[in-house]
């Protein structure tokens, strides 16, 4: 319930606390990892959340854990052979601005983008720069690969304008994007609101 309120909390766009937390210009450490919140169900795959430093310099990223949002499938979890990819964010508490990376070439997000003067932002992403998102099948069944659009919505504490805090809530809408031209694989059938979800708090290297 703690988690699900939490989640409620950011996508009003206000500010919270979340049990992921990564600190430090070396490699990125998390204290504690969230559950899924009532009605999500577990997810076996990570994603990776990090920042990078005002120098340019890039940390290690630090995983996080996932659960899936009104995804009714048989099995009682869902096991990933490609999680989606995560983010790499950088705030400018000056210029309210916000850059947010991809990752991993699985994803090809490079962009900057508002806060609003309480440090909030949203975006949301419907092209193939999300990325793909690969589910195994059950035993002896092929698996599937879904192309998922993002809503990503977050806040920034400036408190300390050298060292920013970000918190992010995502979520991956795995029926809602479509494959690219030429894709020969097998796209999965899914709910129409089937989506995964994560969220993090990300402490700005200085």
């Amino acid at each position: 319930m703690k988690s699900q309120m939490l989640r409620h909390m950011i996508w009003g766009m206000g500010m919270l606390s979340s049990a992921l937390v990564y600190s430090g210009c070396g490699k990125q450490t998390v204290d504690g990892e969230i559950a899924p919140v009532d009605g999500e169900k577990v997810v076996k795959g990570t994603t990776y959340f990090g920042s990078q430093c005002t120098l340019g310099t890039l940390p290690d990223a630090a995983p996080a854990k996932m659960g899936a949002l009104e995804c009714d499938t048989p099995a009682q979890f869902i096991e990933l052979s490609q999680a989606p990819s995560g983010f790499l964010f950088q705030a400018d508490c000056k210029k309210l601005s916000i850059t947010v990376r991809s990752k991993d070439g699985n994803g090809k997000i490079d962009g900057n983008f508002k806060m609003l003067p309480n440090g909030t932002f949203n975006l949301s992403i419907t092209d193939n720069t999300v990325g793909s998102v690969g589910i195994r099948g059950a035993t002896g069944t092929p698996g599937c690969t879904a192309f998922p659009t993002l809503d990503l919505a977050g806040a920034v504490d400036c408190t300390d304008l050298d060292h920013a805090v970000i918190q992010v809530d995502t979520l991956w809408n795995l029926s809602k994007g479509k494959a690219p031209t030429g894709f020969s694989g097998s796209v999965c059938a899914l709910p129409p609101n089937c989506r995964l979800h994560s969220s993090a708090t990300v402490r700005q290297c200085p």
